[in-house]
């Protein structure tokens, strides 16, 4: 026999040996094993449940997302990025508001705030620059994000 056609038949003696042992070694673990043409494919099964509990856990997230701010609320932190919100207050929206400032995602503006909003209201003033009271901070913007690329995952849109 040809030395060539010997080493060869030795290299793959070799990697069938390890592969052997591979597959004895890691057979609790696997939960599919395919050997074809093009090489083999093997999939853990510790690793498909790992990521079966990620998908679910961020399944979980985006919901809890969802419902953390309402849709009104999340176009009230939009309105409030814009810089300019000239807007009719009242007391739906100051409580909308006042939600928002308890989770930080807002902010007063110097001299101004939430009880500035119930001076106007309070007085029969119709509407107002909200954005003169309040001012969306940066984690209002972080979330303002992350429920934003969570809808467009929900909905199948990748672009950013």
């Amino acid at each position: 026999m040809p030395e060539g056609v010997a080493v060869a038949l030795i290299s793959s003696g070799v990697v069938l040996v390890a592969l052997f042992t591979t597959i004895l070694f890691l057979r609790d673990r696997l939960r599919s094993f395919e050997l074809g043409p093009n090489g083999f494919k093997a999939t853990l099964g510790k690793v498909v449940e790992a990521q079966e509990k990620q998908s679910k856990e961020m399944q979980l997230i985006a919901e809890l997302t969802r419902l953390l701010v309402s849709q009104d609320q999340r176009n009230h932190l939009r309105n409030l990025q814009s810089g300019k919100w000239e807007t009719k207050i009242h007391r739906a929206l100051i409580l909308e508001l006042s939600y928002l400032l308890a989770l930080r995602f807002v902010e007063r503006q110097e001299g101004h705030g939430i009880r500035s909003l119930e001076d106007k209201e309070r007085n029969g003033e119709a509407s107002d620059d909200v954005c003169s009271h309040l001012r969306i901070t940066d984690r209002g913007r972080k979330y303002l994000a992350m429920a934003d690329e969570m809808d467009r995952a929900r909905l199948g849109d990748v672009s950013p």
